[in-house]
């Protein structure tokens, strides 16, 4: 060390040499006496170890009282005391020298080498300014390597102790060390240091108390450092590690850090080092982090080749839980938005992956929760369902289900997937039904009676799986298994959730479309009461009124009396809701299974049902099953009823057939249904020929 004016006959070691340990010769830090006439004050650690086996004092070996040791308190104060002396020298002779290059030099060294032969010196040296003198020198010195290394070392050995990181961030810490990376993109040791000590600082800093690590250049320096130096391994996991953190903590840059290339990196990084388990970790958690909500960022990482990258860090790394997790994660993000990705993830072996995964971690909650997100997401592509199925996903979804029955996401994410499977494509919800999921959504329902999005999912695929197996078997197991139960159950503890109530009536009308004794429980265990609270509930919500009309279609028959609030309901959202055509059809379709009934067509009539009707029918000439149905409920409700064929007759009733007919020649069943409406209102039937024997001698047109 360069002397100082005021105590030029001063070093290091002349100052600290009197402290040293008699016993290691290192400077002591908890110095004690030891149980003898001597009296020798030796350090704590080395004193304990000699007396684990002597009896004798380490120091000179007198014999001993006891291997009882007691702390040298006076001594220690003025060790600290000298401590505080030698490190404030040092400090100011590193701010003295700054712009003197080999005094400046020296003055680092001196600090290093202390540091490295006493560490608990460096706490004297940041007490009395350390921090601030190394940021100094660095930026104003910034070509200078030897002082560019130095520094970074011992920031980076401040940095070990997190109450400093503060402290280095303030005084421009993780700046300076950024631009000496950018300034020495060659140096090794600069950029192996520098991004340890990024790293480090990152890891703790809060991004609302600190400046941000990415303003401070912080991205750029990493990235190079990964592109310049893409041997070094331990270098390259760091910087996919710092790369993770940040996108992470400073969600607002994630763009700007796509943008300095760290998607490019990150991917090469994994394409280098595929054993290194650490490394794929956190580079598919930077992948996931860069590409969550951003189908900008989630192109670019698939067309750098991102996707394999994640696969084969999967195939490698198959027991290792971390990794699994953390590319499943990365998967789901990825598979989020973009067909063609989804499509990429399935052809490089993702989906095996995915699946293989949650069969080697079947008890890891956070690989099976991410598992079912990713397959979830993967299953919106209709080109990935057959694949998905083969694959053995049923029977590992249904699986993560019954062994993880607490776990709301898990539940609610694999409803998403049998869902995605079983609607699009009948012979998979087959084996979805065989498979024992039907078992496992309504465990699902009565486990988590609480959690309206599992309500949702889990009525939404009961009714999937019923609409595309009409054979009744899956209609009647769902029955069986409680379903019927389960759903009503959903509606009356979630009657303010839209999507539960809507899921619900879907699938409550699905259960009745084909099944007259399901229909029949339904009923009987309050479905129409609980359909119609959800129409009133919901008056302003399209869907709700829609799915509720269609299940009040297939409730409803010729053995159904209802009361006034359910024609009430449905007129109501023919009324609300002219335009939409689809709650016109459901609702016209209602009203005439409801008018097979004779006991219930006075009940439509006095509700403004005949007048909704023929709206609907002038509204939507367009549509031929709305036109059927409205046809049908017309002659019902005029069949052997002179006031209704009246009421029918002025609302204009008559042309309004005459135009379905005119409009739609060439559909069957509303021909039928026009001619049977046309004979029960007295006016001419387009073809007289074209009712069938059962139409013409029935008492109404059936359901």
């Amino acid at each position: 060390m360069s002397n100082n004016a005021d105590h030029p006959e001063f070093t290091f070691h002349e100052m600290l040499d009197p402290f040293a340990c008699p016993v290691n010769f290192a400077i002591m830090d908890d110095p004690v006496f030891v149980d003898a006439e001597c009296g020798h004050t030796v350090n704590r650690d080395a004193c304990e170890e000699w007396l684990g086996l002597h009896m004798t004092c380490p120091a000179c070996g007198s014999a001993l009282r006891s291997r009882n040791v007691f702390p040298n308190s006076p001594f220690r104060d003025e060790l600290l005391n000298v401590k505080n002396k030698v490190s404030i020298i040092m400090v100011k002779d590193v701010v003295s020298s700054v712009g003197k290059i080999p005094q400046l030099n020296e003055a680092i060294t001196s600090i290093q080498s202390a540091i490295e032969e006493n560490p608990p010196f460096l706490s004297h040296i940041v007490q009395n300014g350390g921090i601030q003198a190394m940021v100094t020198a660095m930026t104003n010195h910034g070509q200078e390597v030897d002082i560019q290394e130095q520094a970074c070392a011992i920031l980076n050995n401040i940095s070990e102790n997190p109450k400093h990181h503060l402290a280095i961030c303030k005084a421009g810490g993780n700046g300076a060390i950024a631009m000496a990376m950018e300034k020495h993109p060659s140096i090794q040791t600069v950029h192996e240091i520098g991004l340890e000590t990024l790293l480090t600082l990152i890891s703790t800093a809060n991004p609302r108390r600190v400046p941000s690590i990415a303003d401070a250049k912080g991205v750029e320096a990493i990235v190079t450092s990964m592109e310049n130096h893409p041997s070094l391994r331990d270098l390259q996991r760091n910087g996919c590690a710092a790369l993770h953190i940040l996108a992470r903590k400073f969600r607002d840059k994630q763009q700007s850090i796509a943008d300095a290339g760290a998607i490019k990196s990150i991917v090469l990084a994994m394409r280098n080092n595929p054993a290194c388990a650490y490394l794929q970790q956190y580079a598919c958690l930077a992948l996931h982090f860069l590409a969550y909500g951003n189908p900008g960022n989630q192109e670019s990482i698939a067309s750098a080749g991102g996707c394999q990258c994640i696969v084969v860090a999967m195939q490698t790394h198959s027991t290792m839980a971390p990794v699994q997790e953390a590319a499943c994660v990365a998967i789901g993000d990825l598979a989020a938005w973009t067909s063609a990705i989804q499509v990429k993830i399935a052809s490089v072996g993702g989906i095996e992956a995915i699946i293989t995964a949650m069969g080697n971690h079947l008890d890891a909650t956070g690989i099976q929760e991410r598992a079912c997100v990713a397959l979830n997401s993967l299953t919106n592509n209709p080109d990935n369902i057959v694949t998905i199925a083969s694959a053995s996903a049923i029977g590992a979804v249904i699986t993560a289900m019954q062994h993880h029955r607490d776990v709301a996401p898990i539940q609610t994410n694999a409803c998403g997937i049998l869902g995605n499977l079983a609607g699009k494509n009948p012979e998979i919800a087959v084996a979805i039904s065989s498979a024992g999921a039907i078992e496992a959504i309504i465990t699902a329902m009565q486990n988590h009676r609480e959690v309206a999005r599992i309500q949702n999912f889990t009525c939404w695929v009961l009714g999937t799986l019923a609409f595309n197996l009409p054979d009744n078997i899956v209609a009647i197991a769902i029955a069986s298994a409680g379903g019927i139960k389960a759903t009503l159950t959903a509606m009356q503890n979630h009657n303010d959730v839209a999507p539960v109530q809507e899921s619900a009536c879907v699938a409550l009308g699905r259960f009745a479309e084909s099944n007259p004794e399901i229909k029949e429980s339904i009923i009987c265990a309050g479905g129409i009461e609980g359909i119609v609270l959800a129409m009133q509930q919901h008056h302003a919500n399209a869907h709700v009124q829609a799915s509720a009309c269609c299940a009040l279609k297939h409730l409803a028959g010729s053995k159904l009396k209802i009361q006034l609030p359910v024609v009430w309901a449905i007129v109501a959202a023919m009324q609300n809701y002219e335009d939409v055509p689809t709650i016109q059809q459901h609702a016209c379709g209602a009203l005439w299974t409801l008018a097979c009934n004779p006991e219930n067509i006075l009940s439509i009539a006095s509700e403004g049902g005949i007048e909704a009707i023929i709206t609907a029918m002038q509204n939507h000439k367009g549509e031929p099953v709305i036109q059927q149905h409205a046809c049908a409920a017309l002659g019902n409700m005029a069949f052997s009823n002179p006031v209704n064929r009246v009421a029918i007759t002025s609302a204009g009733g008559i042309k309004a057939i005459r135009t379905a007919l005119n409009n739609h020649s060439g559909v069957t069943p509303l021909k039928h249904a026009a001619n049977w409406a046309m004979a029960n209102l007295g006016g001419r039937m387009t073809n007289p020929d074209q009712l069938s024997s059962n139409e013409s001698g029935s008492m109404l047109f059936p359901c």
